[in-house]
């Protein structure tokens, strides 16, 4: 997977990925997390993927919470 794969399918704008790895996207767009991963970070395993995932999680909307509406209660 490419971060330009990763950004559309998770609403992340490539940018905001690239920063986080703080790698230019010029010559990048189509290596892998694991050619990325080895090019700037072989001394550290996973760092790509898991700073994808945790700016991915840092950037994604809040959930609203649930509207609980109160039920009426039977009078006898």
């Amino acid at each position: 997977m490419t971060l330009g794969y990763i950004s559309h399918t998770y609403r992340t704008p490539p940018k905001l990925l690239y920063e986080a790895l703080n790698i230019k996207p010029n010559g990048n767009e189509h290596k892998s997390l694991k050619q990325l991963n080895d090019e700037y970070y072989a001394d550290k395993s996973n760092h790509v993927i898991d700073t994808v995932k945790a700016t991915i999680l840092a950037n994604q909307p809040p959930t609203p919470s649930p509207t609980i509406t109160p039920q009426p209660t039977a009078t006898p």
